[in-house]
């Protein structure tokens, strides 16, 4: 997990990630007075919130927490389980 976490931080990685949202909202703003328009907004907007905030807001914290444990392995699952179930509920 450490370094599949130290491995994810490059721009290969973050560009597909960061990128998707832009075109959409971006085609999105265009077309606006287009059903299709207001779709792809939508879209874009879903996107950004659903991937990028809860990656940012959840998982990366998550992941920190879980790589920051020095202790066993069964300790630290038992706290990322407490922790991602916290998020969750």
């Amino acid at each position: 997990m450490r370094s599949i976490n130290r491995a994810v931080v490059n721009p290969l990685f973050l560009l597909p990630i960061f990128l998707p949202p832009v075109p959409l909202v971006w085609a999105g703003v265009i077309d606006l007075d287009d059903a299709r328009g207001g779709l792809l907004l939508a879209a874009g907007l879903v996107f950004f919130v659903g991937v990028i905030v809860v990656t940012g807001v959840g998982n990366v914290p998550l992941n920190n927490a879980l790589d920051g444990f020095t202790s066993s392995s069964t300790a630290a699952r038992a706290a990322f389980e407490l922790a991602a179930l916290a998020l969750v509920v």
